[in-house]
């Protein structure tokens, strides 16, 4: 879980007060963070959208 660990700490550096895009009242469990993380993913072939990716590198902010 060691990358999961540093994805929660890039979060955290990134935490701000608000949302940058106005979502949903029912995601209770989400954190407003600054759109500034950049990572680099792994995606299933042929998925259009990032559902299923596995975040290979996180690239400092």
């Amino acid at each position: 879980m060691r990358g999961g660990t540093k994805l929660w700490q890039a979060l955290e550096f990134l935490h701000t007060s608000h949302f940058a895009t106005p979502i949903g009242a029912g995601i209770k469990a989400a954190v407003p963070v600054q759109p500034a993380l950049r990572v680099i993913v792994s995606q299933l072939k042929g998925e259009v959208k990032l559902r299923h990716a596995t975040v290979t590198a996180i690239l400092s902010p």
